[in-house]
This record gives structure tokens, sequence and C-alpha cells, in this order.
């Protein structure tokens, strides 16, 4: 059983080093096999940008929605893009990444909206 905190919790600056602490982590056992094929059906380059830097291979239909682990489900982007995916500021229409109004004020992602993805080898479905 974990420790209760009495405490209040500490302010930002007092968060800086943190002794001993718990963590739960839920581990699917199918997301590496996940993880391997996505990357390898995108050539290991995010599906917008093409760089092989920081590439994360996401779920289309989230797994809480009961989107499956299987390449037809996955496409490879870049971690920032896996998070505004994610966040409801990037989404996939017609084939071409569509960024929200907030997003493409943003230098980084403005030349990347309306722009089509890059082929992967299987078919994914974006539906």
């Amino acid at each position: 059983q974990l420790p209760q905190i009495t405490e209040p919790s500490p302010t930002f600056e007092q968060r800086s080093y943190v002794e001993d602490g718990y963590s739960l982590t839920k581990i699917r056992k199918a997301q590496g096999r996940f993880r391997k094929d996505v990357l390898a059906n995108w050539r290991g380059c995010c599906a917008i940008t093409g760089s092989r830097f920081a590439i994360d291979a996401c779920h289309i239909l989230s797994h809480a929605a009961g989107g499956a682990p299987s390449v037809e489900n996955g496409i490879a982007l870049a971690s920032d893009l896996h998070r505004l995916l994610d966040s409801g500021h990037l989404r996939i229409e017609d084939n071409r990444a569509v960024f929200s109004d907030e997003a493409r004020k943003d230098p980084r992602y403005k030349h990347f909206h309306d722009k089509e993805l890059k082929q992967p080898l299987s078919p994914v479905k974006f539906d």
C-alpha cells in the first residue's frame, strides 16, 4: 500500500528532486510489435515531415477508443506531431495533414498544414 501524503504539495521550485516514489505503468503486450510494424510501414519516417528523428508509432483510432494495434491503424509521426494529434490540434483528412488554427500560428507547423502525407508501404485507414 502506498503511503498517505499529509503535507501540502510542494511549490514548483521545491519539486526539483524526489528521492523515492512509486509509479504505475500499464504495459500493452502488443505495443512493441505495433511500433516495429508501423515504423517499417512508413519506412522509419514521419508521414508528414519525412524526418527520421524522434518518430512515434501512433494509433489513428486510439487504443482507448478501441483502435487495433495493427499497421492499418498506425501512422508514424514526429513526437511533437503525435502530441498534436492526441490533443486535437492535428487531424488527417483526405490523406492530408490539417492543423488547428492555433497550431498554424506556430512557425514549426504552418508549412505542414494541408500537406499530403507520404505514402506508406501498406495502406492505412484514416476513417
